[in-house]
């Protein structure tokens, strides 16, 4: 197995993938449907694999429809075929966490659709008091199921080799495992904090967490909860 500087920004692959067992034989049909039929991809075109555990496998078309010579198309069943090649790429990125208050679905939906995107390693969602929102945690459009194939989606498109872990917890859990809260009275955004929380669009209720918890705010206009969990994720992972 190859590993780093093997890097998601230099796969020679037409298309980038998940299953978590990096096995071109179990890639689900869903996805083949949108490799083959959407992307419209060809014999001999190489697709990369991830586990969305940092492990890469390479895996090349075969059998796909394919005009022949007289211009008569051949109506062969296209497939994935392992190349043999497997690769090792190695985060980079610090190990950052961002709990989002349930909002909008939609705006979930962005969230974290970003936040793989650039490489959050946890997403935590959480009622709070304040939470706008049409569903419960596990119902409806906010099923773990459904955010989890959201940032599925998101490692595909962005080539990413990492998936976030995507959870819900109580807000004593992120009291009490140091996070920093983002809010209007808070200190200067620290980006080595790592761990934030990110409330709803009418913040924290007063009563809602206590006193002696980190806070930290932004210098500049006051931010949509969605915008809020990309901007923080992107200071944080990137500050130099």
């Amino acid at each position: 197995m190859e590993s780093a500087p093997f890097s998601q920004g230099h796969f020679v692959s037409k298309a980038h993938t998940y299953e978590p067992n990096c096995d071109p034989n179990y890639v689900n049909e869903e996805v083949l449907h949108h490799l083959f039929r959407v992307k419209r991809l060809r014999s001999g075109d190489l697709v990369s694999i991830t586990d969305g555990r940092g492990r890469v496998t390479l895996a090349s078309v075969e059998g796909s429809s394919n005009a022949s010579p007289r211009g008569k198309r051949t109506s062969q069943i296209p497939a994935l075929v392992g190349t043999g090649d497997e690769y090792r790429v190695e985060n980079q990125l610090p190990n950052v966490e961002v709990a989002l208050a349930a909002i909008d679905s939609d705006k979930v939906d962005l969230a974290i659709t970003k936040l793989t995107e650039l490489g959050v390693a946890s997403i935590y969602l959480f009622m709070a008091e304040r939470s706008n929102s049409t569903h419960s945690l596990g119902e409806g459009r906010l099923r773990l199921d459904r955010l989890k194939k959201i940032a599925i989606e998101a490692v595909a498109q962005s080539r990413g080799c990492f998936l976030p872990d995507i959870s819900f917890v109580d807000m004593n859990y992120l009291v009490s495992n140091d996070f920093s809260f983002l809010t209007f009275d808070g200190e200067a955004f620290d980006p080595f904090a790592r761990k934030y929380v990110v409330g709803p669009e009418g913040g924290f209720a007063m009563s809602e967490i206590p006193l002696n918890v980190k806070r930290c705010s932004f210098a500049g206009n006051v931010l949509r909860s969605e915008t809020a969990a990309i901007v923080t994720a992107s200071l944080s992972l990137f500050h130099v």
